[in-house]
């Protein structure tokens, strides 16, 4: 099946709902629920996936007669779930603090090790290592939601700025202004949690 096929036979389940058989949106959860809790998986603690991914099908749920078939429904329903994973982590706070005893002998290692590396490469191949997630992790729970999402979708998606200035409602010059300035922040709460 095809993007447009996808788009008419979406279009015409939403039609459905909004004419008031409420229960055809079971066919859109069916259809997207892989995409949402992908989405989801990707932004949020494990025990939180599940209900983030049920307050985004509500969400939408709700929002349906805002939806419009110009775009596809997999694309308004992704931006949905970003935003609401950025709600998420609004509300659930940021860890403001962290001390160096947070941190397994092997992350303290891999940290020292990539405050010392000169090579991207290097870096970006001690990242594929168990203990350079977590300390990733660790560093991105200490940013903003929106400087966490704008990180995960630029530089560990690569989206395409213009989705990512869709997904959180801003300009394409202005996200590009805030990744690089949430890339300075990352990098300065790796350098801090070194010290």
């Amino acid at each position: 099946m095809n993007a447009s096929e996808d788009i008419t036979d979406d279009w015409a389940v939403i039609q459905r709902v909004r004419d008031g058989d409420v229960d055809s949106f079971e066919e859109l959860v069916t259809a997207y629920q892989e995409l949402v809790f992908g989405i989801v998986a990707r932004r949020v603690a494990g025990p939180d996936v599940e209900s983030v991914a049920q307050d985004i099908f509500v969400s939408a749920f709700q929002s349906l007669k805002a939806y419009h078939p110009r775009e596809p429904f997999r694309r308004w329903l992704s931006t949905i779930a970003v935003r609401r994973c950025v709600d998420h982590w609004r509300k659930k706070g940021r860890i403001r603090e962290m001390t160096g005893s947070e941190l397994s002998p092997a992350q303290s290692d891999w940290l020292e090790q990539a405050a010392s590396s000169l090579s991207r490469d290097e870096f970006e191949k001690a990242l594929v290592h168990e203990e350079a997630a977590e300390v990733l992790d660790l560093a991105l729970r200490r940013m903003d939601p929106e400087g966490r999402a704008l990180i995960e979708l630029v530089y560990f998606e690569d989206q395409p700025m213009k989705d990512v200035a869709r997904f959180l409602d801003i300009s394409v010059s202005n996200a590009k202004v805030r990744s690089h300035r949430a890339r300075q922040k990352l990098r300065k709460i790796v350098e801090d949690m070194l010290s």
